[in-house]
C-alpha cells in the first residue's frame, strides 16, 4: 500500500456523512482533518477493510485539546500494515517502549485511541500519551477476524463495569435541573420523579465523592444529596471545614 497515492475523497465523504449522522460538532473537524491527511488510495474491498480500522464513538468523556503528534506515524503503520514501536507514558507517569501490531484508530469525543496487539493482548492506547511512534519495515498483516467496532464496544462495557462509582440519590431544584444534568462528572442513572415542590429526585453516578462535593458547592442550595448517609456526612464535614477556613 503506497501512501503517496492519496485519494481521501471516498474516505472524507464517508466520515463526513458519519459526522453529520452522529451529530458531532465542528470541534471534531480538526482531529478529522489530521486523520484525512494520511489516508491512502483504496477501492472496492480494500477501501472497506480500511474503513473498518477507524471507529468513531461520539459519546466523549470530556472536552479538551489533545496532543496528536504521533497520529500520522500511527496512521502510516495502520495503512501499510507494519509493526510500530511506541514510546508510551502510562497513567502512573512511567514511560515504556512497546512493540505493536496496529489494529485501528478510535475517536471518542475528541480523544484518539490507538488499538493494537501487544504480544497476545489487544490494548487501546491514548494517542496523546504516545511520545514517539517508529514504523518498522516488518509486516503486520491485519487479522481478518478482528472487528474494531465490536472490540471497542466490548471494552467500553467492561471499563464502565470496573470504574469506581459513587452512586447517590439527589434532590434537584427545577431551575438547575438541566444545568445539573450537563455538569461535569455527573451521570444520571435513573429519574425518580418530582416531589410536591417540583424538585426532582435522581439517582446519580458522581464517580467519586470529590465530584459529589464539587457539584454540591457549585449548585449550593439548589442541590441536596439525600443518600447514602456516609456521603452526606463526608460532604457535611468538608463544607464545615471550608466554612471554618473562610470565617
Amino acid at each position: 500500500m503506497n501512501l503517496t497515492e492519496l485519494d481521501a475523497g471516498v474516505w472524507y465523504s464517508r466520515l463526513w456523512r458519519g459526522r453529520r449522522y452522529l451529530g458531532l460538532s465542528s470541534a471534531f473537524d480538526g482531529a478529522l482533518d489530521k486523520l484525512l491527511a494520511g489516508l491512502p488510495t483504496m477501492s472496492g474491498g480494500k477501501a472497506e477493510k480500511a474503513r473498518q480500522r477507524v471507529h468513531i464513538d461520539a459519546d466523549g468523556w470530556q472536552k479538551f485539546e489533545e496532543d496528536l503528534n504521533a497520529l500520522p506515524s500511527l496512521q502510516c503503520a495502520l495503512w501499510q500494515e507494519r509493526q510500530v514501536i511506541i514510546t508510551y507514558v502510562g497513567g502512573d507517569g512511567v514511560t515504556s517502549d512497546r512493540l505493536c501490531a496496529p489494529l485501528g484508530l478510535v475517536l471518542k469525543g475528541r480523544v484518539w485511541y490507538f488499538v493494537a496487539q501487544v504480544e497476545t493482548d489487544i490494548r487501546a492506547y491514548r494517542v496523546a500519551r504516545i511520545r514517539e511512534a517508529i514504523v518498522l519495515e516488518k509486516a503486520s498483516p491485519y487479522p481478518e477476524s478482528f472487528e474494531l467496532a465490536a472490540y471497542w464496544e466490548k471494552s467500553q462495557r467492561e471499563l464502565r463495569f470496573t470504574l469506581p462509582r459513587c452512586l447517590a440519590v439527589v434532590r434537584v431544584a427545577p431551575e438547575i435541573r438541566v444545568a445539573f444534568q450537563k455538569a461535569r462528572n455527573v451521570k444520571i442513572e435513573e429519574e425518580q420523579g418530582a416531589d410536591s415542590e417540583s424538585w426532582h429526585r435522581l439517582l446519580v453516578d458522581f464517580e467519586t465523592a470529590g465530584h459529589a462535593l464539587e457539584n454540591t458547592v457549585l449548585f449550593g442550595l439548589n442541590l441536596e444529596i439525600l443518600s447514602p448517609p456516609e456521603l452526606r456526612e463526608d460532604i457535611k464535614e468538608k463544607l464545615q471545614a471550608l466554612t471554618s477556613l473562610y470565617s
